[in-house]
């Protein structure tokens, strides 16, 4: 089973939750795939690890209503 994991931002301190639940679904057999808007403040210091690989970004959502309409985000 193939299971998508959508967070804010991946790594967070913060979220130290969700990565084990994330680790969770893994030790079951799980295929997890993280997709996050934006990086967390610890991506760039996070080590490569099996969540690095796994985790892809959308890009930042703009704050602006009228910049979301117009990039197609809302």
């Amino acid at each position: 089973m193939r299971v998508a994991v959508l967070v804010r931002s991946f790594p967070a301190v913060s979220q130290t939750f969700v990565r084990d639940q994330i680790v969770g679904l893994m030790d079951l057999g799980l295929d997890v795939d993280i997709w996050a808007w934006w990086p967390g403040p610890m991506a760039e210091s996070a080590p490569a690890t099996d969540l690095a690989d796994r985790t892809r970004y959308f890009g930042r959502v703009p704050e602006s209503l009228v910049a979301r309409l117009a990039s197609g985000m809302l």
